[in-house]
């Protein structure tokens, strides 16, 4: 089945119709924007519907995703998750992400490629009804047929090792199941992950550590 394949990387063809059912509701979310945004609680919705829907935000300045004048516009929480969980580096590698914190309302995530050659850091505003159909420097849509969550909006120890559990707890918070694509797994045991100095001083730079 399409859906259970692509979120879960399985070939499994025949599953029960509750499972098909659950799996046709997460295919729902990670592509209804609509329905993404009924999931935010009602204080964040109503901000939300109060704003236009954006690809960059009027006053930006600097770098679009790369710094915190010019931060990426979505649709709250899970909209940051989804749209990073959508792009991959312009090698095609996709990403793995963890929020670092925030500052003056803008969202900062840490981001490596799967292959661990890529390291990252970009920027979030979450109160727009839709995601930006703009794309930082460095980074292209990814697969659909590889749609799945590769992100979590909480704050990763020992990044990205501890990704599948991040992960697992995401998907269960997003949408009250727990799951992981496989090749999350894969590439945690297959690839080393050390950041790279330049990197490093970036994080120095935004002081979060």
């Amino acid at each position: 089945m399409g859906i259970f394949s692509n979120i879960f990387g399985s070939n499994k063809k025949t599953v029960s119709p509750e499972i098909e059912k659950i799996f046709k509701k997460i295919g729902k979310c990670l592509t209804d924007e609509e329905f993404q945004n009924t999931l935010m609680p009602d204080a964040l919705q109503q901000i939300v519907n109060k704003n236009s829907a954006v690809d960059e935000l009027p006053d930006a300045s600097g770098e679009f995703g790369k710094c915190l004048e010019n931060p990426i516009p979505v649709n709250g929480p899970i909209g940051e998750v989804i749209y990073l969980s959508n792009i991959v580096t312009d090698a095609g590698e996709r990403i793995f992400a963890h929020r670092l914190g925030s500052k003056d309302g803008i969202d900062i995530f840490e981001t490596v490629s799967f292959d661990g050659t890529s390291w990252d850091i970009l920027f979030f505003y979450f109160y727009y009804p839709r995601k930006s159909k703009k794309i930082p420097n460095g980074y292209k849509p990814g697969n659909p047929s590889q749609r799945s969550i590769y992100a979590t909006n909480q704050k990763s120890n020992d990044f990205p090792k501890n990704m599948v559990n991040e992960i697992r707890q995401t998907f269960n918070d997003f949408f009250g199941i727990s799951l992981i694509h496989p090749d999350v797994r894969l590439s945690i045991e297959k690839y080393t992950y050390v950041r790279p100095e330049n990197h490093i001083k970036k994080l120095i730079y935004i002081n979060i550590k």
